[in-house]
């Protein structure tokens, strides 16, 4: 794996781990509940977002993810 693919890993993870926490904090200003719960179950967190219609970070939560797991697959497969 190259230098430039590593950093992009860790960058895409800092990104995700950041738009996690955030949207777990606005979750936890609706509902306590539901942000503890999104917080320890990060599949769960983007379900009461879209429940709760908490649009932008919503998306780049996704779209960070998926970048992230693309280019750890591509680390692995190269």
């Amino acid at each position: 794996m190259g230098y430039a693919l590593y950093l992009t890993i860790v960058c895409l993870f800092a990104v995700w781990a950041t738009a996690h926490l955030l949207l777990c904090v606005k979750l936890a200003r609706r509902s306590i509940r539901h942000g503890a719960i999104g917080l320890l179950v990060p599949p769960l967190a983007i379900y009461y977002a879209q429940h709760f219609a908490l649009g932008k970070i919503t998306l780049i939560w996704v779209i960070s993810l998926s970048s992230y797991l693309v280019a750890l697959t591509a680390g692995f497969i190269g």
